[in-house]
């Protein structure tokens, strides 16, 4: 992916990581949110497609790309679209929220999804452990 320096608001990321299907492969980010209730919402996003890459190729095919589509902040791009910058759930189970003290139902989520098989998993489990630990509210 051809990618801006990473900034987002929202969400901090802890990892991020290919994941790949039978056609194709992307990135995914493991994202922890604090909320005001003491839980935490972790969550698997992707950056949000906006727009097909042809519509920004020219005709010697070097990709031409805008700030911004649709009122959207382009991020970059991959060999098929343009990435804003938002990062959305990759799917309608792509989030879960925790309190403290559920570090089991974290780790199974988290296999379930493919993150305990990434590079930089132990880090990221380090933190999302401490913020399910009581003695760290």
């Amino acid at each position: 992916m051809n990618d801006k320096t990473e900034k987002h608001d929202g969400p901090e990321i802890l990892l991020v990581a290919e994941f790949s299907g039978a056609l194709d492969a992307w990135p995914e980010h493991l994202c922890i949110e604090r909320n005001a209730d003491d839980t935490i919402t972790l969550s698997s996003r992707s950056r949000a497609i906006i727009a097909d890459i042809s519509h920004y190729t020219d005709d010697d095919g070097e990709v031409i790309l805008p700030e911004a589509i649709n009122g959207q902040r382009v991020f970059g791009h991959d060999s098929e679209y343009v990435v804003g910058e938002d990062l959305i759930p990759i799917d309608d189970e792509a989030e879960i929220t925790l309190a403290v003290g559920e570090e089991a139902e974290a780790k199974t989520w988290l296999a379930e999804r493919g993150w305990d098989k990434k590079a930089g998993y132990k880090d990221a489990w380090e933190r999302i452990a401490a913020a399910l630990s009581a003695r760290n509210r």
